[in-house]
């Protein structure tokens, strides 16, 4: 996997995830604490499944992380399985492909710092 290749794949799945919102996040809000949408996409307190990772920001987030960009939580799976078969696709070409192993919430920094 070349630092382009996977800047190519990252940005694949971030179009896909921006043009189906499968989250559910409006535009400028806050992706820590979102309650109004209930629990479905977040946990008991109305966290999105990526809040608190170190690379989150109130904006959302701040780095590119391919294993987070390619992965949709099981509720995000029943509801949208078109959008999450995209992004499984997604990933399944960087493994098969490009031999990508990463560890969830890795950066692309990360990734290729190892």
């Amino acid at each position: 996997m070349t630092p382009e290749r996977y800047g190519m794949l990252c940005d694949a799945a971030d179009r896909i995830l921006k043009k189906n919102n499968p989250c559910k996040i409006k535009p400028g809000e806050s992706c820590e604490r979102i309650i109004e949408y209930g629990v479905y996409f977040r946990n008991k307190h109305g966290d999105l499944c990526c809040g608190g990772c170190k690379h989150h920001s109130p904006l959302g987030c701040k780095s590119k992380s391919l294993s987070c960009k390619t992965w949709l939580c099981g509720h995000a799976w029943d509801k949208y399985p078109k959008v999450a078969m995209k992004l499984h696709k997604l990933h399944h070409i960087a493994i098969s492909k490009y031999s990508f192993r990463s560890n969830i919430r890795e950066t692309k920094e990360e990734y290729f710092n190892k």
